[in-house]
């Protein structure tokens, strides 16, 4: 998650620096080609700036997605769920290699990304591109949800509970929300730099929702209203709480407590201190 962070840093940088530059060769074809010497200097600059910009974009939401599926890994040691998280691990890594080649051989020669003006019309719009990404990263988060909604479900929790579970790990719907609408608003003018708007907006929700689930025990202990939801019971306070959760961070095998209380007991018993 600490690279996550770090790709993070890099397109809120990236797109700054755009949106207070001299502009890409992004703009209509029917844009008076009047621009001064120093003006193309820059677009050409911004250009180049834009394509690091998509790799972090690009980069930032797949390791996201590592990130949840190491956990959902180890979430779901000794249960039939894991075989989905591979097959969906899989396809996530087919996804990233398939974005990332459309991404180099889309626009060829790759100079052509920056030239000015664009030298086709896929070179500064990247709507192949966009597409695909579009496609692989939804589709992948969706299948993410579609592994942790049932296994809240089987929890062995109360409803009061499971409902704040449903709720942390079922925010994975926001970032599903503030895709599609990137591409929504990317697509309805391809011309319109306000995709960069979006960008930030999916990136942040992305960030924020990949972290709940990680830091929720820490919240616990910050927030004591938090702890009414989701009583412990049994002593030991948040102290059991954190022990649960370094647990978890250390590899932690759950299959023991899996067998010994049924499917969903590792979840709970990390999120709660109890089942």
């Amino acid at each position: 998650m600490v690279l996550a962070g770090a790709l993070y840093t890099s397109l809120i940088i990236t797109l700054n620096i755009t949106c207070q530059g001299g502009g890409s060769n992004l703009y209509p074809p029917w844009t008076p080609q009047n621009f001064t010497d120093q003006q193309i200097k820059d677009r050409i600059f911004g250009s180049k700036i834009v394509l690091v910009s998509e790799q972090s974009m690009l980069n930032v939401i797949y390791t996201i997605k590592v990130c949840m599926l190491i956990m959902y890994r180890r979430l779901t040691l000794g249960l039939t769920a894991q075989k989905f998280v591979k097959y969906l691990s899989w396809y996530v890594a087919v996804g990233y290699t398939t974005t990332q080649i459309v991404f180099f051989a889309g626009c060829r020669p790759f100079y052509n990304y920056w030239s000015m003006p664009a030298a086709d019309f896929q070179c500064n719009t990247l709507l192949i591109y966009n597409i695909i990404q579009g496609c692989f990263n939804i589709s992948s988060d969706f299948f993410m949800l579609c592994v942790v909604i049932p296994l809240i479900l089987r929890v062995n929790v109360p409803w009061r509970q499971k409902a704040v579970l449903l709720f942390v790990f079922s925010m994975g719907g926001f970032v599903i929300i503030a895709a599609t609408l990137t591409k929504i608003f990317g697509f309805t003018n391809v011309w319109d730099p306000d995709y960069m708007l979006w960008y930030i907006r999916e990136a942040s929700v992305a960030i924020f929702v990949s972290n709940a689930p990680v830091i929720w025990p820490l919240l616990r202990e910050w927030f004591p209203c938090l702890r009414s939801l989701t009583p412990i019971g049994g002593g030991g306070g948040g102290d059991r709480d954190f022990f649960f959760f370094f647990l978890f961070l250390l590899r932690w095998d759950p299959r023991l407590e899996c067998n010994r209380q049924g499917p969903g007991s590792a979840m709970s018993l990390f999120l709660f201190g109890n089942v």
